[in-house]
């Protein structure tokens, strides 16, 4: 039973102090206290209770000069009292160990600190703290705890955290004070949620030192210096937070600190929104930068990465480089800055992608250098791109449209590159060259501008490559492309071993011949990038590792690497085998199957179960569908028409863009659930999302969104067609069937097919390389970064190439009768006389796709789960015929199960 006792100065039976009663109570006890003045330095060490009787504001422990209450172990609470104390180098409530509970109290100091946690902990809630010559809070040593609901008020610091210290404030307001609201150094951690840091004389928030506190949802206003200062080695995280009001600069990242600053909203000051400087790095996540002078500053050496932000109304400029300078921008909106979106001054470096500058006086200003990728500059008051003298522009992939002036102006003494751009509608050229400044234009279209467009729109043709023959009027080559394509590209290796084609105006260079593919595809990301093919993909697939080239492609296939490793595989393979004998087990005896649909659905199950670990819904698995079958079937359409074709608000073009965002929501989606969940499932996307570089930067959602779309296309429109081929070859074939059965038999016996088993099913493996061959992706890109030797010509850089893996594989040099389905085409003896370079369903060198073992797995195993127990047969009187678009997929495949011998299940695999 717990030991009520009671103190009072005056009242009869009450022991006089709350220190008497603690001497009385030993270490447990509930000490209640009638109203008064107590002054006395109270020392806690057990878990009493001490309460004011009348509630707060009767009762007042005042510890004079001195520490009014002392807790050095245990768990004491206090409730409803005020407490006094304190001097210059003493707090008026120190925890030095122990837990000290507190609830309603109200705690001034007088001078050091009003709470000092230096190695114990607190757990405050709904507390008043004070201090007008020291610190509200604080912590030091590891101390820690909890403080909730609380205000600090009338303090010089509101919360100081250092030496390792770790607290947690929730729902805290700290405001009137006259120094620093939050000081983490020399090591401070802690994590402030919902709490709000107001009229403030100094600094909002210092981070200083090594520390790394955690701010969440976390609102700055009205402080009269900077609103948040991070220098020294302080990293830290900032998320959904607003700094607005400040009196300096909102930010200010200085030092070598690297802090992630992740949402919500900063609204710039005096001095600006955002500046870096000195060696920081660290990274800007979904913020929205509003006003300032300038929106964000980066000087020094500073090096920090800007993703997905908004940066709107800046006095100045929107970005703003200095010195040597080097961010990287990514995703990123900057619109209605007055002077301009990006200024770059001489010696910085900016790095561009994915990313809009809209509505500004300038789009970009350049005396320093600049790699523009994949960005659209429109509607800017002057010049899009203004490159003055001794910069350097490289414009890659972007549009720059609108301008009130030239789309891109080379002033005198400038240079640039200028490659698979459109500079379009601009109120002066497209592209404005003072002097001979030198620029290299390549592959871009300039239309629809007020001056003359300067520089070749496209490289000059090299002039020992053939033209095919029967190019139209203006359209080139586009008509027999549209309208045959199975047809028009095989009979291109008639005319020579690389062959010009004409699409409208776009020269393109088909390669026909194995060695000079290899010249194409062995260099790497090096002489040649993506290309057209992969530039039409982007808009459905964003910057995936299928649309990337040079450093990013290389970054992502490192970063995925490990999710194809051969130790996965056999995990993968018992999952697609279990997708597989799912699908099957609802098929009937004599049941006819749209076996193609059949074979999609199947091919999504089994993707979103090895890689993503998930099940989606009907809908979500219906927008991936439906938004893949989509970009496939059209693009061959949009690479050979203009890309100004594209925005032409035709019904097929609304539908694509109707199923790119439906599909792209659906992906988006399953990002935001798994990012929200937090947790590893062990999956693709899970380690996507938990993965960091060298830097400790991990991926945004976008590059995330762009990795599974990428995946899924990959993974279920390729796949599926294949396998549906698969089932039409083999079904057609009477002897194609028996001896996959066989085989099938013999080494299974009866049994479910195990990872380790498909190296044996050697016969069913050449069925699926035959398939590979005979139903073949259409066509792939490249495009010539620099001058490079194709077979025996010389290809300009910025020239579009085209490969066919369809073409090299029914030319009957490489593989006689190619229209003919013969799996013993791969017997050893007869691979081995098949020239390199001449069979490459999955492209090759370090473009060679990344899930190439995957796949093959996943073909072998499902077709053995399948025949283990089943036969197909096509529909008689069906007529499945190619149809072209990235893939060759059947026009339809209907077809009829039979159950084998009787019906019998294979048995599961034993140990082995």
């Amino acid at each position: 039973m717990t030991n009520m006792l009671s103190v009072s100065e005056t009242e009869p039976g009450c022991l006089p102090s709350i220190s008497a009663a603690l001497a009385a109570a030993g270490r447990t006890a509930t000490i209640v206290v009638r109203p008064g003045t107590y002054r006395e330095q109270v020392r806690l060490t057990g878990d009493v209770t001490v309460v004011a009787e009348d509630g707060p504001g009767t009762v007042t422990i005042d510890g004079g000069d001195g520490v009014a209450v002392l807790v050095g172990g245990g768990e004491p609470t206090l409730r409803g009292l005020t407490v006094r104390g304190g001097s210059a180098t003493r707090p008026a409530v120190q925890v030095g160990g122990g837990t000290l509970r507190a609830t309603g109290c109200a705690i001034t100091g007088r001078g050091s600190a009003a709470v000092h946690v230096p190695g114990g902990q607190v757990d405050l809630r709904d507390c008043q703290v004070g201090n007008p010559g020291g610190d509200g809070f604080r912590f030091e040593r590891g101390g820690g705890g909890t403080v909730s609901a609380t205000t600090v008020r009338g303090a010089h610091n509101g919360v100081v955290i250092a030496d390792g210290a770790d607290p947690v404030l929730r729902g805290c307001a700290l405001v009137d004070l006259r120094g620093v609201g939050v000081l983490s150094t020399g090591g401070g951690r802690g994590t402030l949620e919902d709490c709000e840091i107001r009229a403030v004389g100094g600094h909002a928030i210092v981070v200083s030192g090594t520390a790394d506190p955690l701010f969440r949802r976390c609102a700055v206003r009205g402080a009269a210096g900077y609103g948040l200062l991070l220098s020294e080695q302080a990293t830290g995280t900032f998320a959904d937070g607003t700094i607005v009001d400040a009196g300096a600069a909102a930010v200010v990242v200085t030092g070598s600190a690297a802090p992630l600053i992740d949402g919500g909203e900063v609204a710039g000051g005096p001095g600006g929104a955002l500046l870096f400087q000195g060696e920081a790095t660290g990274v800007l996540r979904r913020l929205t930068v509003r006003g300032g002078p300038a929106g964000i500053v980066v000087g020094g050496s500073a090096a920090p990465l800007i993703e997905d932000c908004v940066v709107e109304g800046a006095g100045e400029y929107g970005v703003q480089l200095l010195d040597q300078a080097r961010p990287v921008v990514h995703g990123t909106r900057v619109q209605r800055c007055v002077a301009g979106g990006f200024l770059v001054e001489a010696g910085a470096t900016l790095t561009v992608d994915q990313s809009t500058v809209r509505d500004c006086g300038l789009g970009l200003q350049l005396d320093g250098a600049a790699t523009v990728t994949g960005s659209d500059v429109g509607a800017a008051h002057g010049a899009g791109i203004l490159v003055q003298p001794g910069a350097h522009l490289t414009l890659l992939r972007s549009r720059v449209h609108h301008s009130g002036g030239p789309g891109v102006w080379f002033t005198a003494g400038s240079s640039g590159r200028v490659n698979g751009c459109e500079l379009v509608e601009n109120a002066g050229e497209g592209l404005l060259r003072d002097g001979a400044a030198p620029v290299r234009v390549d592959a871009t279209t300039m239309v629809g501008n007020g001056g003359t467009p300067v520089g070749a729109q496209h490289p000059p043709p090299p002039q020992d490559v053939p033209e095919a023959p029967g190019a139209w009027p203006l359209l080139g080559h586009i008509v027999p492309m549209l309208r045959q394509p199975l047809g028009f590209l095989p009979g291109l290796a008639r005319h020579g071993d690389v062959v010009r084609v004409r699409f409208g105006r776009l020269p393109v260079y088909v390669v026909t011949h194995p060695d000079a593919v290899r010249d194409v595809l062995v260099p790497g990301d090096v002489d040649f990038e993506r290309g057209i093919c992969f530039d039409r993909l982007e808009p459905g697939l964003g910057q995936g590792i299928a649309t990337a080239s040079g450093v990013e492609h290389r970054r992502l296939r490192r970063l995925l690497q490990p999710v194809f490793s051969r130790e996965r595989l056999a995990g993968y393979s018992s999952i697609m085998r279990t997708v597989a004998e799912e699908t099957t087990a609802a098929w009937r005896d004599g049941q006819e199957l749209a076996a193609d649909e059949v074979m999609d659905d199947l091919a999504l199950a089994a993707l979103t179960r090895s890689l993503f670990r998930f099940t989606p819904d009907a809908e979500t698995a219906e927008a991936v569908k439906h938004g893949m079958r989509m970009l496939t079937h059209g693009l061959l359409q949009r690479i050979v028409l203009p890309a100004e074709w594209e925005r032409v608000p035709t019904f097929g073009n609304i539908r694509f863009r109707r199923a790119m965002a439906r599909m792209n929501r659906a992906v988006g989606q399953v990002v935001t659930a798994y990012r929200q969940a937090g947790e590893d499932r062990g999956d693709v996307l899970s380690a996507l999302l938990m993965t960091r570089d060298e830097g400790g930067v991990g991926l945004s959602d976008q590059e995330v969104h762009a990795q599974v779309a990428t995946l899924a296309l990959t993974g279920v429109e390729a796949p599926g067609a294949t396998l549906a081929w698969l089932l039409y070859e083999i079904g057609r074939s009477a002897e194609v069937t028996g001896r996959v059965c066989a085989e099938l038999d013999e080494v299974l016996g009866g049994r479910t097919p195990e990872h380790d088993d498909l190296p044996a099913l050697e016969y069913t493996g050449r069925v699926v390389d035959e398939v590979l061959r005979l139903h073949t992706p259409l066509l792939f890109s490249r495009r010539t970064v620099t001058t490079a030797r194709v077979g025996r010509s010389i290809i300009p850089p910025g020239a579009e190439l085209v490969y066919s893996p369809y073409l090299l594989h029914h030319d009957d040099r490489w593989f006689p009768d190619p229209a003919r389905f013969d799996p013993d085409r791969w017997l050893p003896a007869n691979a081995r006389q098949v020239p390199k370079g001449a069979y490459i369903p999955f492209a090759a060198g370090s473009f060679q796709c990344i899930g190439r073992q995957f796949a093959i797995s996943e073909l072998v195993m499902i077709t053995a789960v399948i025949f283990s127990r089943w036969t197909l047969r096509p529909v008689p009187g069906a007529a499945v015929r190619e149809v072209a678009s990235a893939l060759v997929r059947p026009s339809e495949l209907p077809m009829t199960v039979h159950l084998r011998g009787g019906g019998e299940r294979p048995t599961p695999a034993g140990p082995r």
